[in-house]
């Protein structure tokens, strides 16, 4: 009776210690991600149809490249329009709430209703993000830094 007491007790103390790994595993992620400075854009690529990536960041208006991305621990995102912003435009044009979903390998984005991006994190470090976003046939790589 003790011995399968013990094993049991062995048991609940290892899934116990797995369950608070994962979840400071999550909360570390969601400190990495939330930084108050948000995200800004230093790299977009698109893949191209030989899978190698192609940088088009030059290509981009740099209305749009300046923008932050911002994420907030309370599961809210927004796009910070940044210095350069057509006249008459918000200075928060989009905003919405996101989740981690896939063991917190991608981030769904939500806009009010509707869903938006499902965004896989490549790389999210204390002063970088990567991700890939696949609409269509298009895959595209957004790398990020903090201003």
């Amino acid at each position: 009776m003790k011995s399968t007491f013990k094993i049991f007790a062995l048991l609940f103390v290892i899934l116990l210690s797995s369950c608070k790994k994962e979840l400071q595993e999550k909360q570390n992620k969601i400190i990495l991600l939330t930084k108050r400075s948000g995200w800004l854009t230093l790299k977009i690529e698109e893949k191209s149809t030989n899978d190698s990536w192609v940088d088009v960041t030059s290509t981009v208006n740099p209305i749009n490249i300046d923008n932050l991305l911002i994420f907030d621990p309370w599961y809210v995102w927004a796009i910070n329009e940044g210095a350069l912003k057509l006249p008459g435009n918000p200075q928060v044009p989009f905003f919405g709430t996101w989740s981690f979903t896939d063991k917190e390998t991608k981030i769904q984005f939500k806009e009010g209703d509707k869903l938006g991006n499902l965004v896989e994190v490549v790389e999210l470090t204390e002063t970088s993000l990567q991700t890939t976003v696949t609409s269509g046939v298009l895959t595209s790589r957004y790398t990020y830094k903090h201003p």
